[in-house]
């Protein structure tokens, strides 16, 4: 899974509009750019303690004035962005 494959699987299935992760200002607000997100599977437990198995988009270098590095979680089984404690 790249992170073009994600963002198009994830604009896909996303009927709430909420794909902000991969906005051209939201990108551009933080410096950031689709070449600098990977993807990797992983496990995760959500904010209501609901393990997932899914994606992580990670940055590749941080970003912007503060050096952001933090990472966007996405469950496998319906792609929704999820908060996360990271197993």
């Amino acid at each position: 899974m790249t992170a073009n494959e994600l963002k198009a699987l994830y604009e896909k299935n996303d009927t709430k509009g909420g794909g902000f992760f991969f906005s051209r200002e939201t990108m551009k607000h933080w410096g950031d750019s689709m070449p600098n997100y990977g993807v990797r599977s992983c496990q995760f437990i959500d904010s209501y303690g609901k393990p997932h198995d899914g994606w992580e988009l990670y940055r590749k270098r941080p970003v912007g004035s503060e050096g952001l590095t933090s990472s966007a979680y996405f469950d496998k089984q319906g792609l929704l962005h999820l908060s996360v404690n990271e197993i």
